[in-house]
């Protein structure tokens, strides 16, 4: 009902915001987790990104042409695309990145164990 309304009274603006936001939809469309965690991270992305061409939109009276020519524009497109491929692009590294500095901090405490027990042993030697 929302969208539908949407469509009714701000068509202009329902049209930019889905070419704009047409990584979002594949995103969405791809991710499968409950939540949808990823799309979530590229629909923020693509707001953000999405706000200025349809600021200018709105400002140009949020008629049909204004928004076919925002919609074309190269720069504004790229623009958005490219922070919606940002956002995908952390979903997939962060966590990649967090498994590995975890990792990293578990060798140093592995480490520091290792010659904490050697000391030990050496201390506690039966023919000592």
């Amino acid at each position: 009902m929302g969208c539908a309304l949407v469509l009714v009274f701000a068509t202009p603006s329902a049209i930019l915001a889905t070419v704009l936001l047409l990584p979002t939809a594949m995103a969405w469309v791809a991710d499968r987790q409950p939540g949808h965690p990823t799309a979530r991270a590229v629909l923020l992305f693509g707001l953000a990104a999405s706000c200025q061409p349809l600021n200018l939109l709105w400002r140009a009276g949020d008629q049909l042409g204004d928004a076919i020519l925002l919609g074309s524009d190269i720069h504004g497109l790229a623009v958005a695309w490219a922070a919606q491929a940002g956002g995908w692009l952390l979903t997939q590294t962060v966590p990649l990145a967090l498994g590995r500095l975890a990792d990293a901090k578990a060798n140093v405490v592995l480490g520091r164990l290792r010659r904490r027990q050697a000391d030990l042993l050496e201390e506690w030697r039966p023919d000592a």
